[in-house]
């Protein structure tokens, strides 16, 4: 960042710091409802395959692990924020988040 030739790559600097975290709507927030309704009234009994019961519990046991890492990658991303608050500026991510979201929100042309 101290180089003779920063300024040539600064805009690829902030197109990275910025876009690599513009978006937190990737995490995968998976829904428990179904289960905890079966789960709570009983009515988990009613699959007799012991398989499939075992492979079902098994898989929302797993969405406790899925929640955790989430709240680890948001908390990562909000510490990296932080960070890059005090390095960048604030504007220049701004002015990028404005282009991406008129790029994103103009219409497709379709044939």
């Amino acid at each position: 960042m101290k180089g003779d030739n920063r300024d040539l790559h600064l805009s690829k600097i902030y197109f990275y710091a910025r876009n690599l975290t513009i978006s937190t709507n990737n995490v995968v927030f998976p829904s428990q409802p179904t289960y905890n309704q079966l789960k709570h009234s009983g009515q988990l009994r009613l699959i007799h395959n012991q398989d499939v019961a075992n492979t079902i519990s098994s898989y929302y046991q797993e969405t406790d692990i899925i929640y955790s890492q989430n709240n680890f990658i948001l908390g990562q991303v909000s510490h990296y924020w932080d960070l890059a608050g005090n390095l960048f500026d604030a504007g220049v991510f701004y002015k990028i988040r404005q282009e991406k979201n008129t790029r994103s929100n103009q219409p497709q042309i379709t044939n």
